[in-house]
């Protein structure tokens, strides 16, 4: 690989690591191929993430944290009326991923409005719990 090409692989890498802490994923392996259009790939995902945080950050600011608690809320009953109707095939699969997909959005918008630390704390000591279910 010339020297150029090679320059270029490792701003891509550090681009990368760099996108895939902001949201904390970081796939070592990834950062140690050569493979260069696969690297490109998830900046472009890192590039998309941080685009949404700036719309998540707006939104907050433009409504309120109050508002956005409470639009959390509907967003969640809908998620549960969707899936509730799909099991009784009164909806489509499609109904449940847009519900599905508002409440993620929205709940991205309360990591800003309640603490991104202190949810990753929350998830990870959760995370902790369901593994050690599995394994008994």
């Amino acid at each position: 690989m010339a020297d150029n090409e090679q320059q270029g692989v490792e701003a891509l890498r550090e681009r990368l690591k760099k996108w895939c802490k902001l949201i904390n994923y970081l796939p070592e392996t990834l950062c140690d191929r050569d493979n260069v259009g696969e690297i490109e790939k998830l900046v472009q995902i890192g590039i998309a993430v941080q685009d949404s945080n700036i719309l998540y950050e707006q939104a907050v600011k433009k409504w309120g944290a109050d508002f956005q608690v409470d639009m959390m809320i509907e967003e969640c009953a809908e998620l549960i009326q969707s899936l509730c109707h799909y099991k009784r095939d009164k909806v489509s699969v499609q109904k449940v991923y847009d519900e599905f997909a508002d409440v993620e959005i929205m709940s991205a918008q309360m990591r800003i409005c309640f603490g991104n630390y202190r949810i990753n704390q929350a998830k990870e000591l959760k995370l902790l719990r369901l593994k050690q279910k599995i394994e008994r």
